[in-house]
């Protein structure tokens, strides 16, 4: 929230007031309601910015798996598509937690690309690096892109 409360205080909010956009934000059962809660933030800073926050629950592995970095794209697929013959529109981006993808790749843990998930909802995918500097830079740059690959994660093997 340090990125948000500093950029709102800067010359550069007057001129970023301006933009507007329709965006859905998926990611995992554990961090919707915190994404949620900064997205609201978001809109009410930049009234022409809609945002729809989508938790998305974990069929593949069960529903108890709720870290975004274990969503499949098919879930992700089935869900948002879901909404999408339920009328509700997607808009224009779709945002997603970074470790939802393969270190350094554009694709899911179950093979599905980035490229079948832009096809099949018709909509831009956007992986996004965590931290609340990126996601704000992800909402308010049409033209966002990590400034890294996602392979920069560590693994730990617990036994």
């Amino acid at each position: 929230h340090e990125a948000f409360h500093s950029m709102m205080k800067s010359e550069e909010y007057k001129k970023l007031k301006t933009i507007h956009g329709n965006i859905t934000i998926a990611t995992g059962k554990l961090a919707y309601s915190t994404v949620l809660s900064f997205s609201e933030e978001i809109m009410e800073a930049f009234p022409d910015i809609r945002i729809s926050v989508i938790g998305i629950r974990n069929d593949f592995f069960g529903e108890t798996i709720t870290v975004a970095g274990l969503i499949t794209g098919q879930d992700l697929m089935k869900q948002l598509k879901k909404q999408k013959d339920q009328g509700i529109p997607l808009g224009d981006r779709l945002l997603i937690p970074s470790s939802m993808l393969r270190m350094g790749e554009n694709v899911f843990l179950d093979d599905i690309t980035g490229d079948q998930v832009e096809k099949e909802l018709a909509i831009k995918l956007v992986p996004v690096e965590s931290g609340g500097r990126e996601f704000l830079d992800a909402i308010l740059n049409v033209d966002y892109r990590m400034n890294r690959n996602n392979e920069n994660i560590g693994y730990i093997k617990a036994y």
